[in-house]
């Protein structure tokens, strides 16, 4: 079995007609039906009924009809892997990203590459969002994750928002806010509030507070920290409550509750964003990968 058979029978089968596949080959009738003679000897079993007027698949013929499929999809995705791979052997791909809200999808999504073009080395590199700026104006990297609203000030960029998330109250399991059904906000001004440092982290400082303005509290700010992950540990430490996005729950330690709220306050949307001029060709191969993992497994994100 090889491949110029399987072709063969893919036409013998499309066409269901020896005369129309030897057409598109190039070669005699004959020629056609000693293949797949061939092909059937090799599998044990015929593949078409044939007459005088026509050629249909046999239950075997058409089991076969949807392996061949895969075969050569395969054969022609293996050769494609391997030709990129000898035209783009020192490709590095760049990737710089806020580190909390991408833990959902982020891994998978290079865990996928990296097994779908194991010729591309790739760079990972946590930054604050403030981190991240600086990054863009460098131009250094390839592709940026973090808060859209933050990447779209740079220009020359283009942004795609991923998802938009709303916020939650985050605190200690045996915290006192939690005796009630729902939050008591008079209460909750009084508590020690944890909040990202405006300097590395302003959007999402603004919508933090934001948020407190829209539910009648002034919180009581007691310690800033420059990114998600330092706000999180200190609120597990025990050092204070605060407000977060509400995927914050999938990563949070189990210390720690996550309680919904109703606001109107715009979310916070993580987006990627990239240099349409760039010209390494891995930045292409992880955007259609990115599409194509949004509309297969659009809970990742």
């Amino acid at each position: 079995m090889n491949d110029q058979q399987l072709r063969i029978f893919l036409s013998v089968a499309r066409h269901s007609n020896f005369t129309e596949a030897s057409r598109e080959f190039y070669i005699t009738q004959p020629a056609i039906s000693r293949q797949i003679s061939e092909l059937e000897k090799e599998l044990g079993t015929k593949l078409f009924h044939r007459t005088t007027r026509s050629v249909t698949l046999t239950k075997s013929g058409e089991l076969f009809l949807e392996d061949t499929k895969r075969i050569l999809s395969l054969a022609s995705s293996a050769r494609e892997r391997i030709r990129l791979a000898d035209a783009n052997q020192d490709l590095l791909l760049k990737i710089i990203y806020l580190s909390s809200p991408t833990r959902t999808f982020l891994p998978r999504l290079v865990y996928q590459f990296h097994q779908a073009y194991p010729q591309v080395s790739i760079e990972l590199h946590s930054r604050t969002a403030r981190g991240i700026g600086e990054s863009m104006k460098e131009g250094k990297e390839d592709l940026y994750f973090s808060i859209s609203r933050d990447m779209a000030t740079h220009h020359g960029y283009t942004v795609r928002n991923l998802f938009t998330d709303s916020f939650c109250l985050v605190c200690k399991n045996d915290h006192p806010c939690l005796e009630d059904s729902s939050p008591d906000f008079e209460k909750i001004a009084t508590e020690p509030f944890l909040m990202f440092q405006a300097e590395t982290a302003v959007s999402m400082n603004r919508a933090i507070l934001s948020v407190c303005k829209e539910l009648n509290f002034a919180p009581r700010i007691t310690n800033y920290y420059d990114s998600m992950d330092d706000v999180i540990f200190a609120a597990e430490s025990g050092l204070g409550i605060t407000i977060l996005p509400y995927k914050t729950r999938f990563y949070a330690p189990d210390s720690l509750t996550c309680i919904p709220l109703q606001h109107n306050t715009p979310g916070s949307t993580i987006g990627v964003s990239w240099n349409p001029e760039n010209e390494n060709p891995a930045v292409s191969w992880f955007l259609e990968l990115l599409s194509r993992m949004q509309e297969e497994n659009p809970g990742w994100f």
